[in-house]
């Protein structure tokens, strides 16, 4: 019952796909690897509410006002470690 179709994207056979998401995966990969070697830090939504101790609502609400920039892949959302931090803005101190 369940049989294996062949799948062609603006003539692109499985084999040729692969072989594309592989190429563009790699140069992804080696583009967020900074000059010092160390990679840059993904967090999935749970991981960055956690990291700012704040709600997912609040997370979602930032996200979407642009205040948080998210990345998109395959329907998940991540966020990198340096835009949760950037996000954080200085605040006046309270005098008595």
């Amino acid at each position: 019952m369940n049989e294996l179709k062949r799948i062609e994207i603006d003539g692109i056979d499985l084999h040729g796909l692969t072989s594309l998401f592989t190429s563009v995966v790699r140069a992804e990969l080696s583009e967020r690897t900074s000059n010092d070697g160390s990679e840059e830090q993904i967090f999935t939504r749970n991981e960055a509410k956690e990291f700012l101790k704040i709600s997912l609502s609040s997370l979602e609400r930032y996200t979407a006002e642009g205040k948080i920039p998210g990345y998109g892949i395959g329907g998940n959302i991540r966020y990198k470690k340096s835009d949760l931090i950037a996000a954080l803005t200085p605040i006046a101190t309270l005098k008595s």
